[in-house]
């Protein structure tokens, strides 16, 4: 089975309580739509969250979101193919897979489509206190470039679509946190999404990062529920 959910923000409980009432083994997937945390630091914080959650009986495949190191800038990170397209791992956890964006996946037979990425509400409270922010957590000029390439290559056809953030049409309104105005707010990524999604066509598209659950049939937005994928 593969299934999905939103953000975990590295408290992994939920899932665990998840695996244990589906009784998943490690030939399951869960598809984290971002959030996760697993490289928060880069350092032993991070190793001991992957070997305890590494005590779960599923594999991970991780969307990037917000507050998370891009596994390509990690240097224990390597490449491999796996359902179709390219994928970050490291060889001591291998059941924690990391999306490459504008990578196109086969799931189920349906052809997916990954882009992950987007802003940090609270990015200055963050760059305070040092921790959790990371310049890159927005797709820059040449991952948006890999994905337009593969709608194009795709004839702007997918079966599903999976991201971190949500298209701006689409996108409910977040809570601030204190002293944030929604004037300093960084849309830019959920408005280069508008242009992709008005062009293409697809049947699901699944997404995080709201802290809801919300179904707009075909677009989800998830948090703490499960989907299982379209089959």
């Amino acid at each position: 089975m593969i299934y999905l959910t939103g953000d975990t923000k590295g408290n992994f409980l939920r899932i665990q309580e998840f695996c244990t009432a589906m009784g998943t083994t490690e030939d399951d997937i869960m598809i984290v739509l971002g959030g996760a945390s697993m490289n928060y630091t880069g350092g032993q914080y991070d190793y001991i969250k992957k070997k305890n959650v590494s005590q779960l009986p599923i594999t991970f495949f991780f969307i990037h979101g917000c507050h998370e190191i891009r596994p390509e800038n990690i240097d224990s990170y390597e490449e491999m193919t796996w359902h179709g397209g390219t994928v970050y791992y490291e060889k001591e956890f291998p059941r924690y897979i990391f999306a490459k964006d504008g990578e196109v996946y086969d799931f189920n037979g349906y052809k997916t489509l990954v882009c992950g990425g987007g802003y940090s509400p609270n990015k200055e409270f963050c760059i305070r206190q040092g921790v959790g922010w990371f310049p890159d957590e927005q797709p820059d000029d040449a991952i948006k470039a890999r994905v337009e390439k593969a709608c194009e290559d795709n004839d702007w056809k997918f079966d599903v679509v999976l991201t971190h953030s949500a298209p701006s049409r689409l996108a409910p309104a977040i809570p601030l946190p204190p002293m944030v105005s929604e004037a300093s707010m960084d849309h830019s990524t959920e408005k280069w999404l508008d242009s992709i999604e008005e062009k293409l066509k697809y049947n699901f598209w699944f997404c995080g990062h709201y802290e809801m659950d919300m179904a707009m049939d075909p677009f989800y937005i998830m948090y703490e529920t499960y989907e299982a994928f379209p089959a």
